[in-house]
């Protein structure tokens, strides 16, 4: 039970199907409630990846930098260049895209992810967050990214940067399936 300043509010799990989240809400904090739901949302996306994931791209991505980490099913293409990888499952209905490097991520994004002329790579448009915006520089192409960079002790620091791009739709479900890869990694066990 959760009591806030204004009001109370008490969650309970899994009380009549799995997985789910029952708030009892009595105005409460609306900007603590927004945050439970968004961790148990996240938490579902990750529970749902330990079902359906992709073992083939994550044997990929094992391979190239020591981490094990949940893909998305449905991320079928990659490219792989010296430090950097990307996936993605190209859809033209929604595209989910995971890219993971060691070194500087803006430089890099710029050098491997281009658009149809070398003036045109992508870039973030709010670079030191976790979370932002995405844009194709000299193109009209844009949507959010999540983030997450590690520290693996050994060498530079990884960072695993997710983003969408999907003009004709909503992106708040798609960059959550993203988001909660960034919650399935870890180094050494599998």
């Amino acid at each position: 039970r959760f009591h806030q300043a204004k009001g109370t509010y008490r969650i309970q799990r899994n009380l009549y199907a799995q997985p789910q989240i029952v708030i009892h809400a009595s105005a409460g904090d609306s900007l603590q409630l927004r945050k439970d739901l968004k961790r148990f949302e996240l938490y579902c996306e990750a529970k749902r990846l330990q079902t359906y994931h992709n073992p083939k791209m994550e044997r990929l991505v094992k391979q190239t930098f020591g981490i094990n980490i949940l893909l998305p099913v449905d991320m079928n293409s990659s490219m792989k260049k010296k430090d950097f990888l990307w996936l993605s499952n190209n859809s033209a209905a929604g595209m989910k895209n995971v890219v993971i490097c060691r070194g500087n991520i803006d430089k890099m994004l710029a050098n491997y992810l281009k658009g149809e002329t070398d003036d045109m790579y992508m870039k973030r448009i709010t670079p030191c967050k976790d979370s932002g915006l995405w844009e194709m520089k000299g193109d009209a192409m844009g949507g959010p990214y999540r983030m997450r960079q590690i520290k693996d002790g050994k060498q530079r620091d990884l960072t695993i940067l997710t983003f969408v791009y999907a003009p004709s739709m909503k992106k708040r479900n798609l960059i959550q399936q993203l988001e909660a890869v960034l919650y399935t990694i870890n180094y050494g066990r599998k």
